[in-house]
């Protein structure tokens, strides 16, 4: 819900062009005002200070906006935009400019998702003073507020948890072993036909994405007690499961009971 004491200005001077005494009159018309958000930061910025120098103008723009804010005893949010190039070693390396914007923000948040249909959202923060972290974030389209969902790394766990418990070659596989304790060798094209007999509906998975899914789980398969080696014959790849002594700890990090 939109808060009550929220202002809105929908159109913004630019840096070195009134925008500082146009936030200036606002503050005077609302003293109670401590967070100002800038959406977005590109469309504040002035004429280059600097030229051909986008480090050096990057940066003289981030202070003066610093010293504004400290100056009148504010926190100023500046919404920005990000790379088309991700860096999957460094996810702030993504923000459009110089190192310069990394270099001279109090605190930075990223908002990032593998796909853009993806329902949760991955919150990394980073800054001077505070140590950096990940969340999971969800956005509530009803009221259009954010939620914390948890921790990133452990909200992956508990994703990964589910992917591998829901998975049909998971699935089949323990449901094979219980069916042969001493072990079972059969085809990809057999594990899909199991499958089948297990759920009584015809898997939509094909026999390659159960070989790609046999190399995804291998380690995960092991570390719940189940044992696996392929040999190829022919024109056929034939795969084995057996059951071992399950381990002390699961693969997710949890303790066996």
């Amino acid at each position: 819900m939109f808060p009550r004491n929220a202002h809105v200005v929908l159109a913004a001077d630019k840096i070195g062009q009134g925008l500082f005494e146009q936030i200036k009159r606002q503050l005077v018309m609302y003293p109670d005002v401590g967070f100002i958000a800038i959406d977005t930061f590109q469309a504040i910025r002035g004429k280059e200070i600097k030229k051909n120098d986008v480090y050096g103008n990057d940066v003289e723009e981030l202070r003066q906006i610093k010293k504004f804010a400290l100056d009148n005893n504010i926190c100023i949010l500046l919404v920005h935009h990000t790379r088309k190039m991700k860096d999957d070693d460094d996810i702030f390396n993504s923000i459009l400019g110089s190192s310069g914007i990394r270099g001279t923000v109090d605190t930075m948040i990223m908002l990032s998702k593998k796909k853009f249909t993806d329902e949760d959202t991955l919150m990394s923060i980073s800054g001077r003073s505070i140590e950096t972290k990940e969340y999971i974030v969800r956005l509530d389209k009803t009221n259009f507020a954010w939620s914390m969902v948890g921790n990133a790394e452990e909200e992956l766990r508990k994703k990964r948890k589910t992917d591998y418990d829901n998975s049909i070659l998971v699935r089949t596989v323990k449901w094979l072993i219980g069916r042969n304790p001493f072990g079972w060798t059969g085809t990809a094209s057999d594990i899909l036909k199991a499958a089948h007999d297990m759920d009584a509906k015809t898997p939509s998975e094909s026999p390659e994405a159960i070989g790609q899914a046999i190399t995804k789980w291998k380690n995960q398969l092991y570390y719940d007690g189940i044992d696996h080696s392929d040999k190829r014959t022919g024109k056929e790849r034939k795969h084995t499961f057996f059951k071992r002594v399950p381990p002390q700890r699961s693969m997710f990090g949890e303790k066996e009971e």
